[in-house]
């Protein structure tokens, strides 16, 4: 079960593609609703801001959040290493995510398309 789809915007900049791919696509994060998660969340959505305003580009990214941990056996996890961030469809942090190398991840994953 997921709790929703949301599309990240920045109005009045036009999207830029590039090979027909855009650098940040979908952003998942498997976990139980908690404070530390929506937190996570928003931290995320800032970081993807931040990328956006230095490469004055739009970037369109559906972001969805996962409450059900059947949801992590897809990507070979088990419970405890939540909460899980898959971004693109590959898993990048589970059990913790370190804000400053989230960022960078998100940074270089901008740059390699």
């Amino acid at each position: 079960m997921k709790l929703g789809i949301i599309r990240g915007m920045v109005s009045g900049v036009e999207p830029r593609v590039e090979g027909g791919k855009m650098p940040i696509q979908s952003i998942e994060i498997i976990c139980l609703p908690c404070p530390k998660c929506k937190d996570l969340e928003s931290r995320i959505r800032g970081m993807i801001k931040n990328i956006e305003m230095i490469n004055r580009i739009k970037i369109l990214f559906e972001f969805r959040q996962h409450i059900n941990l059947k949801e992590i056996s897809k990507y070979a996890l088990n419970p405890s290493q939540t909460p899980a961030i898959i971004i693109n469809g590959k898993v990048e942090f589970a059990g913790r995510a370190d804000p400053i190398l989230l960022r960078r991840r998100l940074e270089e994953i901008h740059k390699t398309y």
